[in-house]
């Protein structure tokens, strides 16, 4: 959903509709922060980091994305694999092996 949501530059999923793209991410960096090093990388191939700063009014995404990006991330051989297949521009675009998040 992450993925696909950044691509898309829309939330992507069933629900109500009333869910911003700044709530996914808030969402992708509180509860699945293991795969922020490609969530990272999506924003940025995606063009949607200004989007988000821009729509965070309270700057709990800039504090969320401040926090991981002082983390190292680990790689995750089973999900990249997927990213490769469903998403291969994400991964195409940098190194794989400089885990380091920042602000563009």
């Amino acid at each position: 959903m992450v993925l696909e949501s950044a691509k898309n530059r829309e939330l992507t999923m069933l629900g109500n509709g009333k869910q911003s793209l700044l709530w996914m991410a808030n969402l992708a960096a509180e509860k699945y922060s293991e795969y922020w090093y490609y969530f990272d990388r999506s924003f940025k191939n995606y063009g949607l980091y200004e989007k988000l700063f821009s729509d965070d009014k309270k700057g709990t995404f800039r504090k969320n994305y401040e926090k991981l990006a002082k983390l190292k991330h680990e790689r995750d051989e089973m999900f990249e694999k997927v990213v490769e297949v469903l998403y291969p521009e994400v991964l195409a675009k940098q190194d794989l092996f400089q885990h380091e998040s920042t602000i563009e």
